[in-house]
């Protein structure tokens, strides 16, 4: 069993992401957490479930979407993994301050329309372990808690379900297991990549575990007691 799968079943027998013969929307972006989440999935419907039924969605933001070439090689990728692409239109409205936090919540906004229109089980984003850490993080920099990511989450009265196959699993891990499997490499359009408040939290956090190589593992269990989770 591939080690990201092994991963998955763990989280999965503890939160219940994935059942039987489910249907589940991936969102992906072309980035290496999204192509790995579509390939760990992948491999979880061939070891286990083979009636698991996987469909990806990328929304087009006109703002910051991938060149159509870069699009193609995700869907060449996604097709021999025998999950089918799709493109949806996004858009922000001009009264909206264009960042991060609009950009992600327009995303979120047309997979759920779609998962909701045509009766998904669950939406699957490709949240990492260091996304995990650092939503903790920023949130008690910024607002006194350290509430973060969920592994299954409901939403609008429970009639979309997000899941998070990947969150137990550092970027460092990915990128190499993403490296090994020669992944396509799909460059981001994203001009706050760089410069935005996780960015910053981010740079934070590598200056603090400089400081103790404690920090990492003491911030996760942190996180995890106060979120009543073990990720």
């Amino acid at each position: 069993m591939a080690s990201f799968v092994s991963s998955v079943v763990k989280l999965n027998q503890k939160y219940h992401l994935i059942e039987k013969d489910q249907r589940i929307l991936l969102a992906i972006s072309g980035g290496v957490d999204s192509l790995s989440m579509a390939k760990t999935l992948a491999e979880y419907r061939r070891i286990i479930d083979l009636r698991l039924e996987l469909r990806a969605i990328y929304v087009r933001i006109s703002e910051l979407a991938q060149d159509n070439r870069d699009i193609q090689r995700v869907m060449d990728f996604l097709n021999l993994l025998d999950i089918p692409l799709e493109e949806l239109p996004g858009s922000i409205a001009t009264n909206v301050e264009f960042g991060c936090y609009s950009c992600a919540r327009e995303r979120r906004k047309q997979l759920c329309i779609y998962a909701d229109k045509y009766k998904f089980d669950a939406v699957a984003f490709g949240h990492n372990l260091d996304d995990y850490l650092e939503t903790g993080f920023m949130n008690l920099i910024y607002s006194g808690h350290l509430e973060s990511l969920q592994a299954r989450q409901k939403l609008f009265d429970g009639k979309i379900t997000i899941i998070r196959p990947l969150l137990s699993i550092s970027k460092k891990h990915i990128l190499a297991n993403a490296k090994k499997q020669d992944f396509p490499h799909i460059p981001s359009n994203c001009r706050f990549e760089a410069d935005n408040k996780r960015a910053s939290i981010r740079k934070k956090m590598i200056e603090f575990q400089r400081l103790n190589k404690a920090f990492y593992p003491n911030l996760r269990r942190a996180i995890n007691q106060w979120n009543g989770l073990e990720i």
